[in-house]
C-alpha cells in the first residue's frame, strides 16, 4: 500500500543520480531475496544465512534448523519432520567448494496409499538429476553429487514429487496439503566414490565412512560410520553395474543384526536380485558372513544388478527404550563382495 509517508520518501530518493538510484534498488532487491532464503550466487560464502558444514546433520523436525535451508514447497515442521507440500520442494545450501564428490543422505517417509505403494522422487542438484528414489517406509536415501556441481559453493537441491496428493483428495482426512515425502534429516559428506555404480566382479566393498559403498547404496541406508553402515528402515537397496557374464554369481555380505532380547533375537532378511527371491537369512549373530546365490538368468536380465534386502523386524532403539536413536535399524554392514559361483 502506498502511504503518504512512503510517497514523500520516494520523492526524496528519486532526485539522486541515476547510478545511485540503481545502486539502492539493487541493495533493496538483494535484501529482499536474502530475506526469502534465496541467495545471489556471487555473494561471499560467509555472507548468507544457510551456510553448511560437511557432516552437519540438518534436522527437519519441529525446533530443528532446516528453516534456514528450506526455500519453497514445504509444510510446517512437526515432531516427526517436514512434509513436502507441492510437486517440487527446494533447499538452498551454501558449502565450501569440495575436494571430492559429495554424498547426500536423507531420511524420508513416503506418502503412500492403495494406488501408490511407493512415492517416486527425482532429486536434482543445480538442475542436474542425480538420483531417482522410490520412497515408502521411513529409511535412508542416498545420492552422490558430482564435485563439479558444488564448485561454486551453492547447491540448489530440488525434490520432484510429481505424484504428491492431499489426504483430502484421497478422502482419508480433511488435510489439504499436497504431501509427497516426510523429511526427518539430511546430511552431506565428502566421498572418494566416483559416483558411478560400475562394479568389477571380485571387488571387496567396505561400508565404512567414505570407503566406497556410497556409490551402490540407493535407499534404506543410514549415514556411514567409521567401520560400517546400518540399514535404516524395512528395505535396503544396492545397485551395481556388473559386466556381462554367463556364470552364476555369489554374494557374500558380512553383517551384524540389531537385536532386542527377548523380543527380537535375530533379523530375518529376504534377499532379492532383480526382483527374484534368491536367499533367506536369519541373522542372529555377528559380524558373520551370509551368502546368496545369484543365478545367471537373473543377472542377464539387466546390466544393473539390483539387490534388495527386506528386513521386516528392523527396530528403533528409541522405541525399544535403549536410547534416543529413532532410526529403524536392521543390519550393520561391514563389507560385501560378489564373486563367480564355481
Amino acid at each position: 500500500m502506498i502511504t503518504p509517508a512512503r510517497l514523500r520518501a520516494f520523492r526524496r530518493f528519486w532526485p539522486l543520480r541515476t547510478s545511485h538510484r540503481f545502486a539502492l534498488l539493487n541493495l533493496g532487491a538483494s535484501l529482499l531475496v536474502a530475506g526469502c532464503g534465496v541467495d545471489d550466487p556471487a555473494l561471499p560464502l560467509g555472507s548468507v544465512q544457510h551456510n553448511y558444514q560437511y557432516g552437519e546433520v540438518i534436522s527437519f523436525r519441529a525446533g530443528g534448523d532446516s528453516t534456514r535451508f528450506r526455500t519453497s514447497g514445504w509444510a510446517a515442521p512437526d515432531s516427526s519432520g517436514t512434509w513436502t507440500d507441492a510437486p517440487a520442494a527446494s533447499l538452498t545450501v551454501r558449502v565450501r567448494a569440495p575436494e571430492h564428490h559429495l554424498l547426500l543422505s536423507m531420511t524420508l517417509l513416503g506418502h503412500t496409499h492403495t494406488h501408490l505403494p511407493q512415492q517416486p522422487v527425482e532429486l536434482y542438484v543445480n538442475r542436474e538429476k542425480v538420483a531417482t528414489w522410490s520412497v515408502a517406509n521411513l529409511g535412508g536415501y542416498t545420492a552422490v553429487i558430482p564435485k563439479q556441481l558444488a564448485e561454486r559453493g551453492l547447491l540448489i537441491v530440488d525434490l520432484h514429487v510429481v505424484k504428491a496428493t492431499s489426504p483430502a483428495e484421497l478422502g482419508t482426512s480433511s488435510d489439504s496439503r499436497r504431501l509427497g515425502v516426510l523429511c526427518s534429516e539430511l546430511v552431506m559428506t565428502e566421498t572418494e566414490s566416483t559416483g558411478t555404480r560400475a562394479y568389477n566382479i571380485g571387488t571387496l566393498v567396505r561400508f565404512g565412512q567414505a570407503a566406497g559403498s556410497e556409490a551402490y547404496r540407493v535407499q534404506g541406508w543410514s549415514v556411514s560410520e567409521p567401520d560400517g553402515t546400518w540399514t535404516d528402515g524395512n528395505t535396503a537397496v544396492l545397485e551395481l553395474q556388473t559386466p556381462r557374464t554367463r556364470q552364476p554369481l555369489l554374494l557374500r555380505a558380512r553383517v551384524t543384526p540389531m537385536r532386542q532380547l527377548p523380543d527380537v533375537p535375530s533379523q530375518p532378511t529376504d534377499v532379492y536380485a532383480n526382483g527374484e527371491l534368491v536367499a533367506q537369512w536369519d541373522v542372529s549373530d555377528g559380524p558373520a558372513d551370509y551368502r546368496a546365490k545369484l543365478p545367471a538368468e537373473i543377472i542377464a536380465r539387466s546390466e544393473t544388478l539390483r539387490l534388495e534386502f527386506r528386513i521386516p523386524r528392523a527396530i528403533s532403539p528409541k522405541a525399544a527404550g535403549a536410547s534416543e536413536d529413532a532410526r529403524q535399524l536392521g543390519l550393520w554392514w561391514s563389507e560385501m563382495q560378489i564373486v563367480e559361483d564355481r
